[in-house]
């Protein structure tokens, strides 16, 4: 049976990954504030570029609760590594927050990506104690806007990714309860269903890219198998967009460059 401090996080999860997007109306570009309503019956909000400050204090509030759950805890000793099997998975609520930056021609301008909350798999084998890759595995999708010079706002519509990253990882305790661990691998990201919103904007395509990342974090045992982990990683990613709008077909050098903070459930076999 799960001790009850893990049950207690998995009901925090299961709320945190039911995300209910509330659109603003699309004729209103007044506004492009992108709000959501998530976990704990809506109390807190995401969205623009303000919600990097509102995501970090979401995720700073998510591992808050896990820390005060730590002490309900009662793990049992760990596993013999000779007992145990080199595989591990994680699933976990992540936060991607887009450090962006862009180079638009011929016009000059910025770009804003929106951040989002999403659920998250990875998968981990242990080469030894100390030594492991990890696969994260999950799907985002996110509202684009830019700001044209001389133009204004320009909605750009929606974009999904589909970005696996390899990571190699470096694990310092593994035999304690509290497991930190290290990271760095490569990330290849493929942007599909480019939805560009029509109007001033007809078509926009992205290049698929390769990435590099790295990653700290920790794993805390509540028993022989289950742990509750927290994860922060920071990507450099660079991607070639190309738009078709009322202004001439445009360019852009876009830097993702986002970091990402997670927390969730793991279980190693």
């Amino acid at each position: 049976m799960l001790p009850a401090a893990m049950r207690a996080i998995c009901r925090s999860l299961g709320n945190l990954i039911q995300i209910k997007a509330m659109r603003r109306d699309p004729s209103d570009k007044s506004d492009k504030e992108q709000s959501y309503v998530f976990g704990w019956k809506g109390v807190m909000g995401i969205g623009g570029k303000p919600g990097n400050l509102r995501a970090m204090a979401a995720l700073a509030g998510m591992f808050a609760v896990a820390f005060a759950a730590l002490p309900l805890a009662t793990p049992a000793a760990a596993q013999d590594s000779d007992e145990r099997s080199p595989w591990q998975v994680r699933v976990r609520a992540t936060a991607i927050l887009p450090d962006e930056d862009a180079s638009i021609g011929p016009v000059t301008g910025s770009v804003d990506i929106e951040d989002v909350i999403i659920p998250e798999l990875d998968i981990t084998y242990f080469f030894t104690d100390h030594i492991a890759a990890e696969l994260v595995l999950l799907i985002s999708n996110h509202n684009v806007d830019s700001a044209l010079t001389g133009v204004g706002n320009v909605d750009l519509g929606e974009v999904n990714l589909l970005p696996p990253t390899l990571l190699l990882q470096y694990h310092f305790r593994p035999d304690r309860i509290f497991r930190p661990y290290v990271g760095a691998g490569v990330n290849y990201t493929v942007f599909w269903d480019e939805n560009a919103p029509g109007g001033a904007v007809t078509s926009i395509d992205y290049d698929n890219a390769v990435g590099y990342a790295v990653q700290a974090g920790f794993d805390y045992g509540l028993n022989d198998n289950w742990m509750l982990n927290l994860d922060a990683k920071r990507y450099w990613l660079d991607t070639d967009v190309r738009i078709i709008s009322a202004l001439g077909p445009l360019g852009a050098d876009v830097d993702l460059d986002p970091w990402t903070f997670s927390i969730g459930l793991g279980y190693r076999f």
